[in-house]
């Protein structure tokens, strides 16, 4: 019996997912591999954590899906886990900081995926998301933690290597591998969870318009102009004249200041969310 025949069975709705199913094993070809040199600086950087997979996903608010990943076998298993039980990443009304994904599973449904791709009990899929105005990114890091530490103690090595992340795959590359708006009836909106959004409360205290606490999320996720003006659809002129307007309205001298200042202001937000939470911060 196959990983998603198990899934189906534990499902009272299956039903609802098979249609999107049949259609994401269709474009199955378009979900990109991720390059060697991710692997090498996972390998590098944090060689204890025994990384199985990593993954990127991109939601934009057309509700097109693109996607890269180490395995992609594995992410597109994922996929169809959330397209039968409402994986939040696929989810726009919902982003958090940082999770783990496997935590939020029956126990019937992780060993199902766990026996599937030949994983050990300890296994841990941490999950960080980001608000990127015009839609939402997803990192997926899939690692054996025999410690079984606090999600919180992840965060700044697997913040920093989604900023890597950002700087070194170019985003022209990205297909599309599924629209999941006719998910949407599906979904039951979370109000508790929400919508992560550290930088709006910066929109008052510095003047700033909604298109530049877009800007905003970008630069925080150290985009460089290129890469912003894909997603924002703008020409490269067009954001390096917002990026200047930005640096003048937070009094900095370069867009690196500018980022420094995101940084901290961001990892503040989310110490404050995981308190919250959790009684714990970074």
């Amino acid at each position: 019996m196959t990983c998603i025949e198990r899934f189906n069975i534990a499902a009272d709705s299956a039903q609802l997912g098979l249609k999107e199913i049949d259609r994401l094993e269709e474009n199955k070809g378009m979900l990109s591999s991720c390059s060697i040199a991710m692997q090498n600086i996972l390998d590098a950087i944090i060689p204890d954590l025994n990384i199985i997979n990593f993954s990127f996903s991109r939601i934009d608010r057309h509700s097109q899906l693109t996607c890269v990943s180490l395995r992609p076998d594995m992410i597109f298993g994922l996929y169809k886990l959330g397209i039968l039980f409402e994986e939040p990443t696929l989810n726009l009304s919902q982003v958090r900081p940082i999770y783990d994904r496997f935590s939020e599973l029956s126990k019937p449904l992780k060993d199902a995926f766990v026996e599937e791709f030949e994983l050990s009990e300890s296994v841990r899929c941490i999950v960080l998301e980001f608000d990127i105005g015009h839609g939402k990114d997803s990192f997926y890091f899939l690692f054996e933690d025999k410690y079984n530490s606090p999600v919180s103690a992840y965060f700044n090595i697997l913040h920093n290597l989604s900023l890597y992340f950002y700087k070194t795959f170019n985003q022209e590359e990205l297909e599309v591998l599924f629209n999941v708006k006719s998910l949407e009836k599906y979904r039951v909106n979370d109000n508790e969870q929400g919508v992560f959004s550290p930088f709006d409360s910066l929109k008052e205290r510095f003047d700033l318009t909604t298109i530049q606490l877009n800007y905003l999320k970008l630069i925080a996720l150290e985009m460089d102009s290129k890469n912003i003006s894909i997603i924002t659809n703008r020409s490269v002129r067009t954001v390096e004249a917002a990026i200047l307007e930005l640096r003048r309205k937070f009094s900095v001298k370069s867009k690196f200041h500018l980022e420094c200042y995101l940084k901290l202001h961001y990892i503040r937000q989310v110490n404050q969310y995981l308190y919250e939470r959790t009684g714990k911060v970074l």
